[in-house]
């Protein structure tokens, strides 16, 4: 096998683009999200072994199937038995034994299941379950996917040993053996973490142009073509402000951007504010009415605006180009 093991995580992407195991290797950045399910699982685990911790978590744990034996945090490797090569290793949420010796695996999730494969077709978790069944030499297995905000626990069917075990092995050898270095677009963009960096996905402004031809005349769209038409110009618009940012990153610490005899930079110019909020604020009530929730008023707003390259005003009205659009840090 050319590719070396990748965590099952990146397999339900692995299925659709391995340039995306290469760009989540190459840039592992965190999220706030990220790091919210890390102390969730931790906090559970530690539940599962001490049973003390908070009563959320017992509620939690009260749900899930009855099981003879429990472990959290147990580090699975899907070896492939034909040639020994370790295929996919990590470390699954929680296994639980029967008494059959049958294998249940969990997964817990922080975020939102409508970015999530369901349970019988989970690469992840699949992974997760062959991996120990086929260590343990469990006769079946299924999987569960538990949403922390969007209860109950979602159960696959049973995966029987023998042609079950050998689909999902199939899907697996197939994920790891794609090219890493071939970018592929398609829906499961969506879910790719990684795609600010994958030039595949943002694509450049000229290229946008010819993808976009076929669906700038009403004519052009048909229930066929619209979700790809969709697909395009999204990734057109958060490309586009991907490159906005960096824009006025650029602005920042090179004073400005000279175009022609013009020079544009970023400027804080004041919200607007409506005759209403001044009236609010002459008679004393706007502090009280801004801390209900039911107001706001009108704060800085970052925005570029151009002034001519000898440093005079472009425009001395103060008039403000929305070019590249504003950014509110009121």
């Amino acid at each position: 096998m050319a590719n070396k093991p990748i965590r099952p995580s990146l397999l339900p992407l692995a299925e659709h683009c391995g340039y995306a195991v290469k760009l989540s290797e190459e840039h592992a950045e965190g999220s706030s999200a990220a790091e919210a399910g890390t102390k969730f699982h931790s906090a559970m685990a530690e539940y599962i072994t001490t049973r003390k911790g908070d009563p959320r978590l017992a509620s939690i744990f009260a749900t899930m199937p009855k099981h003879a034996k429990a472990e959290p945090e147990l580090p699975v490797s899907l070896v492939d038995p034909e040639t020994g090569e370790t295929l996919s290793e990590g470390t699954t949420d929680l296994l639980l034994t029967h008494d059959d010796l049958s294998l249940t695996n969990v997964d817990f999730k922080t975020g939102n299941p409508d970015k999530v494969d369901p349970p019988d077709d989970n690469l992840q978790i699949l992974t997760y379950g062959l991996a120990a069944a086929m260590a343990r030499n469990a006769p079946r297995f299924r999987v569960g996917l538990y949403f922390t905000e969007y209860p109950p626990l979602r159960l696959s069917r049973w995966f029987s040993d023998g042609a079950d075990y050998w689909a999902i092995l199939d899907r697996v050898r197939a994920a790891v053996g794609r090219d890493r270095n071939q970018a592929v677009r398609g829906p499961h963009c969506d879910k790719c973490y990684r795609r600010t960096h994958c030039e595949a996905w943002m694509m450049p402004a000229a290229l946008g142009e010819t993808a976009l031809a076929p669906y700038t005349r009403p004519a052009g769209l048909t229930k066929q073509n619209a979700p790809e038409a969709l697909r395009v110009v999204k990734a057109m618009e958060d490309a586009l402000e991907i490159a906005k940012a960096h824009l006025k990153d650029f602005a920042r610490e090179n004073d400005g951007i000279i175009d022609g005899n013009k020079k544009w930079a970023p400027v804080m110019v004041n919200g607007r504010r409506s005759v209403s909020i001044e009236r609010l604020e002459e008679a004393g009530l706007l502090p009280l009415i801004e801390e209900k929730g039911l107001v706001r008023g009108g704060g800085k707003i970052e925005q570029f605006r151009w002034v001519n390259a000898n440093g005079k005003a472009g425009k001395e009205n103060g008039a403000v180009s929305d070019w590249l659009g504003g950014k509110n840090n009121g």
